[in-house]
């Protein structure tokens, strides 16, 4: 609630809450998902970019043992976003290319799924 109401410093203590609750539940994905989406996105509004490049370190395992393009691309974006922010413009292309790319993938097997018919 606090990171859709653009408080950020607010919301960072629910989101490291978040994180060990999460652990400690055993739910890997969702630990991954709050570090990567929804946490670079918030360090990056307090100008924390190293926070934010650490936040993203662990999930790409996780997500590539479960075969996640998903989420690979939301994180390889949120990358995107954040070495852009940082003018390091090739590094920011080496990540948006591939979640670009896993979002075409997703949209094509989508499309082809019986349920989109």
């Amino acid at each position: 609630m606090f990171c859709a109401m653009k408080k950020s410093h607010e919301a960072e203590p629910y989101f490291e809450s978040a994180v060990q609750l999460f652990e400690q539940a055993g739910l890997d994905d969702e630990v991954g998902r709050t570090l990567s989406s929804i946490e670079i996105d918030n360090l990056m509004y307090l100008s924390r970019y190293s926070g934010a490049r650490s936040s993203g370190q662990g999930a790409p395992a996780l997500w590539k043992k479960a075969n996640d393009v998903l989420y690979l691309s939301i994180l390889d974006i949120a990358l995107g976003n954040l070495y852009y922010r940082l003018n390091r413009y090739g590094e920011s292309l080496s990540h948006y290319d591939p979640g670009a790319e896993g979002a075409r993938k997703l949209r094509t097997t989508s499309s082809r799924s019986p349920q989109s018919v």
